[in-house]
């Protein structure tokens, strides 16, 4: 599977953080696409592409870089892209601040919300 790590959002040095970090830059890349420093694609399953959205959640955090989130493409789930949290809502997906699970509208995450104040 391919994925395609979209860091077209970031100013360069939260680019050079992630791409110079030596357990993203060791991932398999997919050399069939230009080398692109805003796009990266990975030759990798899908149980590693969960593990790469962690592994660039975790590079922000020891960056001590806060207002990015790390989401999945709700149409292509090929692609994971890392935004300003300010610039989600812009491009139709909605965070729970709770758990952080997108969602497609405001109307679905407010449902979602709910249900963390049941318990």
């Amino acid at each position: 599977m391919v994925v395609k790590v979209d860091l077209s959002h970031l100013p360069l040095n939260l680019k050079l953080a992630i791409l110079n970090n030596q357990e993203f830059s060791s991932l398999p890349r997919d050399d069939r696409f230009d080398k692109d420093v805003d796009v990266v694609f990975l030759d990798v399953s899908q149980e590693v592409k969960e593990k790469v959205m962690t592994m660039v959640e975790n590079i922000l955090s020891m960056s001590n870089i806060e207002e990015y989130s790390v989401v999945e493409n709700m149409i292509d789930q090929s692609e994971i892209a890392v935004l300003k949290s300010g610039d989600i809502e812009e491009l139709g997906i909605f965070i729970c601040a709770h758990c952080g699970a997108p969602f497609q509208n405001r109307e679905q995450m407010m449902i979602h919300q709910r249900m963390h104040y049941i318990f």
